[in-house]
């Protein structure tokens, strides 16, 4: 600052565009502090801006690494010269406070000169700021466009795949209600075997229950016969044959069927295990049964060993050969015989 002297006209005319200048500052200054805090929150917002798009472009992996270093780079440039701008406003952060209307003067007059210092300094260089965050916001809007882009393009890849994973799904899933129909109709008919072999069963225990009648009528009319010397049994012994005959005959094709059935039990058994698994009931039935056509083939073989030897007793005793008592020759010719006989037949 030149010294100011009044010694000539001249002078006074300087030291008069002098004070007529900071007046028109200080009148073009009263504006300021809108404009300064419009500055600062323009500045605040660019700035959270580029701290989001920051994380944005770190954390997507729609970019490949060219253009998320060079997108980074030019968000880091922007967020420092938002810094720098921030650094050279620091000496007049006072105009984003409001006035006190009782502020002492020397606070007045300090607002007034950061005022001043805004308007003449400050300001030009706020609206270089505002003019480089302007070019890099377009900038960035673009990368943004990109990234947006690329983000859709990947998210449409993943639902091609995701439907891809559907239609699998649904072919499995068809498959597995193909395999539980089949094993349905498995079950079915494993549960008709079951009871078709469970009839038969029945129908070979009352086959069983008359050839132990008849047997048991045979060993009462040989009871009858040695009872009585002076009978002659040959004529009877023949008749007695040919019974037995019959019902060796009748007995052969009762083994046949429960052999039948007991095989149609065995195969039901060895069924696939997705089969057996739905029907616990039935796989219990098919064991009982198994186990029950079991005795009935004993049963039906201790029979035919008590008619064989109910015809070598009954020829025997023709031929004086043998007095082999009929007790010991058929176990079925008690009463207790016959009531374990039934009680094995009628196991259901």
């Amino acid at each position: 600052m030149f010294p100011i002297t009044f010694n000539a006209f001249g002078d006074i005319v300087t030291a008069a565009e002098i004070l007529y200048g900071l007046a028109k500052a200080l009148s073009e200054t009263r504006g300021a502090p809108v404009d300064y805090r419009r500055y600062i929150t323009d500045l605040r917002t660019m700035a959270g801006t580029m701290g989001q798009i920051h994380s944005i472009f770190l954390t997507s992996d729609a970019l490949d690494d060219s253009v998320r270093d060079l997108v980074l780079a030019k968000v880091e440039e922007c967020y420092t010269c938002a810094q720098t701008a921030f650094d050279r406003v620091a000496r007049v952060r006072d105009l984003g406070v409001a006035s006190r209307s009782d502020a002492g003067i020397v606070r007045r007059i300090r607002r007034g000169l950061c005022k001043i210092e805004w308007h003449v300094w400050s300001r030009g260089d706020a609206a270089k700021v505002q003019e480089e965050m302007k070019t890099a916001q377009q900038y960035l809007q673009t990368a943004m466009a990109v990234v947006n882009y690329c983000e859709t393009v990947e998210l449409g890849a993943q639902v091609s795949a995701i439907q891809q994973d559907g239609q699998t799904t649904h072919r499995m899933l068809d498959a597995i209600l193909s395999d539980t129909s089949r094993a349905r109709e498995r079950d079915a008919a494993l549960s008709a075997n079951v009871a078709r072999t469970h009839a038969g069963v029945q129908v070979v225990d009352l086959r069983v229950m008359e050839v132990l009648a008849r047997v048991s009528g045979l060993q009462v009319e040989l009871r009858a016969m040695r009872a009585d010397p002076s009978t002659d049994m040959r004529a009877d012994v023949q008749s007695i044959r040919s019974s037995m005959h019959i019902l060796d005959t009748n007995l052969m094709e009762v083994l046949d069927r429960a052999s039948a059935a007991h095989e149609g039990v065995r195969t039901s058994r060895r069924e696939p295990v997705q089969s057996r698994r739905h029907t616990p009931s039935a796989r219990a039935d098919a064991q009982t049964l198994e186990q029950s056509t079991a005795e009935v083939l004993q049963t039906l073989r201790d029979i035919q060993g008590t008619i064989s030897a109910t015809q070598r007793t009954a020829g025997a005793r023709v031929g004086g050969e043998c007095d082999l008592p009929l007790q010991k020759g058929c176990p079925w010719c008690s009463e207790t015989a016959l009531q374990i006989g039934a009680t094995q037949m009628y196991i259901w």
